[in-house]
Order: structure tokens, then C-alpha cells, then sequence
């Protein structure tokens, strides 16, 4: 700015000085032409000084311009770069958060699944037990059931009533049992303390941990469900009594069946064993067709065989006969052995009209198809000891 300036005042001193000098020397025109030439000289020297003065004004300029473009880059690279380790730092702070959460849901929860599986075993034994019993009850009610089945005649009809009520006693008391429970597995873990960060999905895993929350929940409220099932489970019981009563009376009800057929018309040799068992007869004979008072010996409706016998306790001297025969149900008491109960009930009807006569025909009592009949000379007592002596080995099973 300064040499601009400079130039147009040298110039106008150079001209100054031409003009002087032309008018005091014209002769030295030499002299100016060296002048003039030194001047342009001159000239050009100032132009260049100030061209180059102009040029380095701008290049410093540029300079400081890109300078200023290279520093504002610089500090933008900078900034960047500062965000971006931020960035990291938050994801690396976040994983790590996410991972040491999960691992310590993994521990929880298998330590639930521990305490589920633990209690599913008390559970489930508690059951078991419980069905042990069941079953051994079953059993015993099954082998009751199969004998009620039989449709045969008992000797003594209550056996039968009794049998089926032991049954229903015991069907009561079979304990209906729910299912049991299954055991869960622990979960093995998918990340662990040595996983690598870098590896780490910090959302997906986020959204694993929230599951685990929520199942966690689950357990802990299926654990106190089975903890309140445990509770609730009837004490185990004890059935021995029940099941000997089931056997007891199956076992009275096959033995009346039993009995029954034993008196069911049985032949004269059954009948002649069982009384010479006895020790208050002393002595029997059994009627045939060519010797029976009664002429009854296989007629229809009548019986098959026919025992008469004496007794100790009455002397059978003083009866009159020649034989037990001819004495009679008198000298003790008589056998009569029929096909069918009702054969056996009609004799026992048509001897019931003679009662409180001259003709009274004694006691008289029904087992099976058999009438047994005693003296009229025993007492009471002695009628009722002799006829249970004698139905005790009628129906007693070897």
C-alpha cells in the first residue's frame, strides 16, 4: 500500500527533472537517453519489488486460510473421534451391566429349579406312598369282589351281606390321587464371564434377562403351589385292618359255599363219619329199604338216607325195639338227609304239627338238605348242646 503510493511521486520528480534538465542542456542528449534508461530501469525494479510484495501478501493469506482449514478439520476429527469412544465406552458399560445381570439370573434360577425339583421328590413320594396303599387295597377289594362273584348258596346267607359290605368299606377309602410332577432341568448358560464383549448382543440379551425375570415369577409361585399340594395330602393310611376284614369275610363267604355243598345232600357215609366224631352218640344204624319204619327211603320229596343213634344221656335199654331203628329218634334222635332245602323244610313243617303231644317228635333243626332231630326225653339244653355238637361237625371243613 505504501509503494504505490511511492510511484506516481517518483515519476512526477523524474519528469520534473527531464524538463529541467532539457532546458539548461539540450546538448546532453546522451546523457538523457542514459537516464531515461536507467529510470526504466528503475521502474521495472520497483514493479517487480511490488508484485512480489503483493504476491507473498496473498500467500500468506492462502497460508493462514489453509492453516484455519487444516485446524477446523483437525478439531472435527477430533470431536468425532471423542464421540465415538464415548459411544463405546456407553455400549462396553451396557454389555457388561446386561451380562453380569444375566449371570446372576442363570444362578437364581437354577437355584429355584433346585428347590422346584426338590419338592416335586417330596412330592411325588408323598404320592407313591399314597398309591402303595391303593394298590395293596385294590388288590385285597379285587380278590373280595371275585368272591362275592360266586353265585353259588352259601351256607349262611349273611356271610354274603357281610362280604359286600367290608367291599363298599373299602372302595371309601381308596384315595383318589392327582398326577404327579415333573422335574424341570437347569438352564445352561449361554454368555459367561469370558465371553467376549464384542460378541455381545446388549438388546437380545436385555430381552433374555426379561424372560428369566418373568419365569422366575412362574417358578416361584409353581414352588409354593406344590409346597400347598404337599400340604393338603391326606396323612398315609393304614388299611391293615380293612384289608384283613376284606379277606376275613371272602374267606367266610367261600367257606359258607363250601359248607353248603357239604350238607347239600351228602351220602349216608358222610353222615356216619361226622356223627361217630360226636362223643355224646353211642351208638347208629342207617335205614335201608328193606328196613324203615317209615317206608320213606328215596321217595320222592323224601330223604335219601336216614341215620338213626343213641345218646349217653339217655339209656337206651329201656326203649323198646330190637335194634336203634326200631327205638327211634326216642332213644336219641334220627338223621334224615334230603335232595333239596325244601324237601328238608316240608319234614320239618309236617313234624312241627305234632309238637306239645303225646307224639311230639323232639327238636328239630335245618342245616343244608339235612334235618336233624333229637329226643323228646332230653332237656332243652341237652337238645340244644347235642344239635350243635352235631351241626358243628356237619359243617366243619377238613
Amino acid at each position: 500500500m505504501r509503494e504505490s503510493n511511492q510511484k506516481p511521486q517518483f515519476t512526477e520528480i523524474l519528469g520534473n527533472f527531464l524538463i529541467q534538465l532539457k532546458n539548461k542542456n539540450k546538448k546532453s542528449i546522451a546523457m538523457l537517453v542514459s537516464l531515461v534508461f536507467l529510470v526504466f530501469l528503475i521502474i521495472i525494479s520497483v514493479k517487480a519489488i511490488y508484485n512480489r510484495s503483493s504476491s507473498q501478501n496473498s500467500s500468506g493469506s492462502t497460508t493462514e486460510s489453509v492453516v484455519d482449514n487444516n485446524g477446523s478439520a483437525t478439531d472435527a476429527l477430533s470431536n468425532e473421534t471423542s464421540a465415538d469412544n464415548e459411544q463405546n465406552e456407553k455400549e462396553q458399560q451396557e454389555k457388561n451391566a446386561a451380562l453380569s445381570k444375566y449371570s446372576k439370573l442363570v444362578l437364581d434360577y437354577n437355584s429355584s429349579i433346585a428347590n422346584y425339583n426338590e419338592k416335586c421328590s417330596e412330592y411325588n413320594d408323598l404320592l407313591s406312598a399314597l398309591q402303595d396303599q391303593n394298590t395293596k387295597l385294590e388288590n385285597d377289594i379285587h380278590a373280595a369282589e371275585v368272591a362275592a362273584a360266586d353265585t353259588r348258596t352259601p351256607y349262611d346267607s349273611k356271610t354274603k351281606s357281610n362280604l359286600r359290605i367290608a367291599i363298599r368299606a373299602a372302595q371309601e377309602k381308596i384315595i383318589e390321587l392327582p398326577e404327579t410332577k415333573s422335574q424341570k432341568d437347569p438352564i445352561v448358560a449361554e454368555y459367561t464371564e469370558e465371553t467376549p464383549l464384542e460378541g455381545i448382543d446388549a438388546s437380545k440379551l436385555n430381552a433374555i434377562n426379561t424372560d428369566l425375570e418373568k419365569e422366575l415369577e412362574t417358578l416361584d409361585t409353581e414352588i409354593a403351589e406344590i409346597q400347598q399340594a404337599i400340604d393338603t395330602l391326606p396323612d398315609i393310611p393304614d388299611n391293615s385292618e380293612l384289608s384283613e376284614s376284606l379277606l376275613t369275610c371272602a374267606g367266610e363267604y367261600l367257606d359258607s359255599i363250601a359248607v353248603f355243598e357239604q350238607v347239600s345232600n351228602p351220602d349216608e357215609a358222610f353222615i356216619i363219619d361226622r356223627l361217630e366224631r360226636v362223643k355224646e352218640i353211642t351208638g347208629m344204624q342207617a335205614v335201608t329199604e328193606q328196613h324203615d319204619p317209615n317206608k320213606h327211603l328215596n321217595q320222592p320229596g323224601w330223604y335219601t338216607s336216614c341215620v338213626y343213634f343213641t345218646v349217653s344221656d339217655i339209656d337206651s335199654a329201656s326203649i323198646e325195639g330190637d335194634d336203634i331203628i326200631d327205638k327211634g329218634t326216642l332213644a336219641g334222635g334220627s338223621i334224615e338227609v334230603y335232595k333239596t332245602v325244601q324237601d328238608a323244610k316240608n319234614r320239618e313243617k309236617y313234624l312241627s304239627e305234632y309238637d306239645d303231644t303225646l307224639l311230639s317228635p323232639g327238636s328239630r333243626f335245618i342245616v343244608g338238605t339235612i334235618l336233624i332231630r333229637t329226643s323228646r326225653k332230653l332237656t332243652y339244653d341237652q337238645q340244644v348242646d347235642l344239635t350243635i355238637a352235631i351241626a358243628n361237625e356237619f359243617t366243619r371243613l377238613d
